[in-house]
């Protein structure tokens, strides 16, 4: 029904920020079920590995890099894997910040703005949070995205299954995590540092790009989109 959504509005791209299956390890089949869906999908998609998902079964059934990138009418998005199957927690490799500062500077170069992707945030967030973010090169990858905010406009991740959550206060990127197509549950955000949506319906996220702004619209499955967040 998702795909079938998507089809219908004017989306140009579909991201996927990981957990494509449900505990992969247990339930391979099922990558190649969720490749049939996504290739319903009549305009570009492209996705990530969740720390649900073995980068083995993501290289086998979905594609063969975990990390990459790709031009769109003056955007450049870099998709990254930084999750482990063994933890909630991030991970990012110095050979991955090499590369990711490669991207950037080339993106910079070509004057190209850029949106990062990955499965966990790189904010250090605590409870009413899940406080779950790149731990593991954590502090050299929010390095990295200070140096060049710039260019980057924003860091998508999942993981959190709380609808939309996000903060705007590293730099000036926006780093917004999006809600399940599968389950959302509320953690009681009115309190806390950022923004959320008081939205827990599974769903996803429709967000417009403009020169100055990104609006993002909460699309709750078989329901209106919500008003933007600005």
């Amino acid at each position: 029904q998702i795909v079938e959504e998507i089809n219908a509005s004017p989306a140009e791209l579909t991201l996927f920020p990981g957990d494509l299956v449900d505990t992969g390890a247990k339930h391979e089949p099922l990558y190649a079920e969720w490749l049939k869906l996504a290739k319903g999908l009549k305009k570009p998609f492209h996705a990530i590995p969740g720390n649900h998902d073995p980068a083995e079964f993501f290289k086998k059934h979905i594609r063969a890099e975990t990390d990459y990138a790709f031009d769109h009418k003056g955007f450049r998005f870099v998709l990254f894997n930084d999750s482990d199957v063994q933890s909630h927690d991030g991970v990012v490799t110095p050979e991955q910040l090499k590369w990711l500062a490669a991207q950037i500077d080339d993106a910079a170069a070509k004057k190209l703005r850029v949106f990062l992707c990955a499965h966990i945030t790189a904010h250090p967030n605590k409870h009413p949070d899940v406080a779950w973010f790149v731990l593991q090169g954590g502090q050299e990858l929010r390095e990295l995205l200070t140096a060049k905010s710039n260019t980057v406009i924003a860091f998508l991740s999942g993981h959190f299954h709380c609808g939309l959550r996000g903060w705007s206060d590293h730099a000036g990127i926006h780093e917004i995590v999006v809600p399940s197509a599968c389950w959302n549950g509320d953690r009681k955000l009115e309190t806390a540092p950022g923004f959320s949506v008081k939205e827990f319906r599974k769903g996803y996220v429709l967000v417009d790009v403009y020169p100055r702004e990104l609006h993002m619209r909460y699309k709750p499955l078989a329901a209106p989109a919500l008003e933007p967040l600005v």
